[in-house]
């Protein structure tokens, strides 16, 4: 489901497109950082002196956790509190 128009979607696939691979990454990375410190903006708002250990499971779990299995998820928090 859209509510944009497909003129409008197919002058900004146009746009984006016409960008050389390397600066689609660069955009892509940059959207990410941003995504990543609103998420990290929202849980600190929520839980207030959180650890940086405990936001960065905190963020797996938001951008992540539906796409991994509760063992997985269990793997990668014992290796998130671990440093490794």
């Amino acid at each position: 489901m859209t509510d944009t128009p497909l003129d409008v979607v197919q002058d900004d696939r146009a746009r984006y497109m016409a960008l050389s691979p390397s600066d689609r990454v660069v955009m892509a990375c940059a959207m990410f950082d941003s995504a990543k410190s609103l998420a990290s903006a929202g849980i600190q708002a929520d839980y207030p002196g959180i650890s940086e250990v405990d936001l960065r499971i905190a963020l797996f779990d938001r951008f992540y956790g539906r796409d991994v299995t509760a063992d997985d998820r269990a793997t990668i928090v014992e290796r998130i509190r671990s440093g490794r």
